[in-house]
């Protein structure tokens, strides 16, 4: 949730990236080829979800296979219900100032 927010991007983009778009020492994530500077605690994260691996999509689903934005948007209607927040949350809905 930490791109999310702090990128500007949309999920989409976030879903896409690529650990090669990481430069781990300087702290940047490319999007588009333009760098956005993060946290230390972001690149921890990463870490830990890439584990050994070197290059391909950061964020997988079953069976190594890209996530789904179907998916994605499921959970977070379930989690809305589930939580009583209501039928409909999506992942803007926690970026965007009201």
């Amino acid at each position: 949730m930490g791109l999310l927010y702090q990128s500007g991007t949309i999920i989409e983009e976030i879903l896409d990236l690529k650990i090669e778009n990481i430069d781990f020492e300087k702290r940047l994530i490319y999007f588009d080829s333009q760098p956005i500077t993060y946290p230390l605690h972001i690149f921890a994260d990463i870490k830990l979800i890439i584990k050994e691996r070197k290059k391909g999509r950061i964020f997988l689903g079953r069976q190594n296979a890209p996530l789904n934005m179907t998916t994605i948007f499921r959970n977070f209607k379930d989690a809305a219900i589930e939580s009583g927040v209501g039928k409909i949350l999506t992942p803007k809905m926690l970026i965007v100032n009201k």
